[in-house]
């Protein structure tokens, strides 16, 4: 298994960054990986659908679970023996904001997983969704 965790605090409400989550069109915007998520029925915890990585071929995607305004699991598929799995939690401030904790992991065969290139490749995906939020002033 490899897996790669990121955190950061932002000024807004885990309800504001939910709404984000949750308006999948805007995907895009916030996590460089994503070119385009597609789901077949709301953000919640059993609803599949195809997430395109970008310059990439479209991937099953299906939510493990969504907690409103504390974050949500979702499994992507990306090889026949390997699955990245993205635990998105949202941990409210005592001041306010969030604290958001992204964990990427790959589960699959050892010799099908290879830890700094995918490395390299989860990275910018996971400072992307944190530029998002240290740029963004309101959502």
């Amino acid at each position: 298994m490899w897996s790669f965790e990121h955190a950061l605090e932002c000024p807004a409400t885990p309800e504001e960054v939910w709404r984000v989550y949750t308006d999948i069109d805007d995907w895009p915007q916030w996590n460089g990986g994503v070119e385009l998520l597609e789901l077949a029925g709301p953000f919640e915890a059993g609803t599949s659908g195809m997430l395109t990585p970008r310059g990439q071929e479209p991937l099953p995607f299906v939510l493990i679970s969504a907690d409103p305004g504390r974050g949500y699991v979702s499994e992507t598929a990306i090889a026949d023996t390997v699955v990245l799995r993205t635990s998105n939690t949202l941990e409210p401030l005592p001041g306010g904001g969030t604290r958001i904790v992204a964990l990427l992991a790959m589960h699959g065969r050892p010799r099908t997983i290879s830890g700094p290139a995918s490395d390299r490749r989860s990275r910018p995906a996971c400072r992307g969704h944190c530029r998002h939020w240290r740029n963004r002033r309101k959502v």
